[in-house]
């Protein structure tokens, strides 16, 4: 066993002084006049460093341009969920939000699924389509299932 070894965590079975001696690290202050050399610097190397401070304004913000809808998901058409709670459950897709995801429903009075948002990769499309050119989806509802 080492002398560096831990007799559990947190406690080594050297001390401080011990290591301290066993390093050599009282020959490096005695080389240097009983101090550690400390590292000069140049203006060179100085003037090279990267500043620790960036300001915010000077950063471009970029924005996120949300995936298009595969060709086969439109308004009305039933989808198959393939994950959560609701996996294996058919829904009816209603539109897609700003950030991508798309919003489905069950109808939640037909099959218990509430509406909701997802990610497209998640739904499978089916051939059956339901008419919903003449529903309106309200603001409010988009509010209160998608923060936008």
């Amino acid at each position: 066993m080492t002398p560096m070894s831990k007799l559990s965590q947190g406690i080594k079975k050297a001390s401080r002084s011990h290591t301290y001696h066993r390093r050599g690290l009282w020959a490096i202050k005695d080389k240097h006049g009983g101090t550690f050399p400390k590292a000069v610097k140049t203006d060179a190397t100085a003037a090279a460093a990267a500043p620790k401070f960036y300001p915010a304004d000077d950063r471009v913000l970029r924005t996120l341009t949300p995936w298009g809808c595969r060709s086969s998901i439109m308004p009305g058409i039933v989808l198959i969920l393939l994950a959560w709670r609701f996996m294996g459950k058919r829904v009816v897709f209603l539109k897609q939000l700003k950030s991508g995801l798309l919003l489905l429903t069950g109808p939640f009075n037909i099959n218990g699924v509430p509406i909701r948002h997802v990610n497209q990769a998640y739904v499978i499309t089916t051939s059956t389509k339901v008419d919903v050119s003449g529903l309106n989806v309200p603001e409010a509802l988009f509010l209160l299932y998608h923060k936008q």
